[in-house]
């Protein structure tokens, strides 16, 4: 399956797995990038590409002149992916989120969530459930299928699409139905992933 993936992919995500293991300790330094790359059999642009991934997740620091150093986890900032095809829900989401410490990526379908999620790992995962093509509830379940360690967070204005879900055994981590409020929003990013019972944080309106 990983030899369908672009080789970009495949590098970071061998890199990322020998960090978290703790294979490569903070503070290691990688070979320079040219041996680097020519230790997995890829061009220097490639290599270029995963090691800048890795950076944006904190698991790296480059430095000009020094090389590309492990980076210590308590300076790694998690990763958030809002999907909705609303503009204004997506982007009041991401701004509350990146305004408690998170880095975000947002997108407007469930297809470009599943390439994204295909990057890099996140901690946790919004999403409406209502989206053209590949739909919210699809989407959880192929999250939980493929990342069962992400806390998937369902902000939606019709808690009765969610019977497909529990048709599927794929409920979502928390519900937060809307009109939401940051502080709702807040509270579900202090879940952990992998938990498999449906929760609920009421709505703006109380109901």
């Amino acid at each position: 399956m990983d030899q369908l993936l672009p080789r970009y992919v495949r590098v970071y995500r061998s890199l990322r797995e020998r960090i978290l293991s703790n294979e490569l300790k903070p503070g290691h330094q990688l070979p320079p990038q040219h041996i680097l790359a020519s230790q997995y059999g890829v061009a220097f642009a490639t290599l270029a590409r995963s090691l800048g991934i890795l950076e944006e997740e904190g698991l790296v620091s480059r430095k000009h002149g020094l090389g590309t150093f492990i980076a210590d986890p308590k300076e790694r900032a998690a990763h958030v992916l809002v999907v909705d095809d609303e503009a204004p829900a997506r982007e009041m989401l991401a701004s509350i989120i990146q305004d408690s410490g998170f880095i975000v990526i947002a997108v407007d379908s469930g297809e470009t969530a599943l390439v994204e999620l295909q990057k890099r790992r996140f901690t946790h995962v919004f999403t409406d459930l209502r989206l053209a093509g590949v739909g919210g509830a699809q989407l959880v379940t192929r999250i939980f299928e493929g990342s069962p360690d992400t806390a998937v967070v369902v902000v939606s204005a019709y808690p009765q699409d969610l019977e497909e879900l529990a048709s599927r055994d794929a409920l979502p981590v928390i519900v937060i139905r809307k009109p939401f409020r940051p502080s709702q929003v807040r509270q579900a990013l202090r879940l952990e992933g992998g938990v498999r019972e449906g929760a609920e944080i009421a709505s703006a309106s109380g109901s």
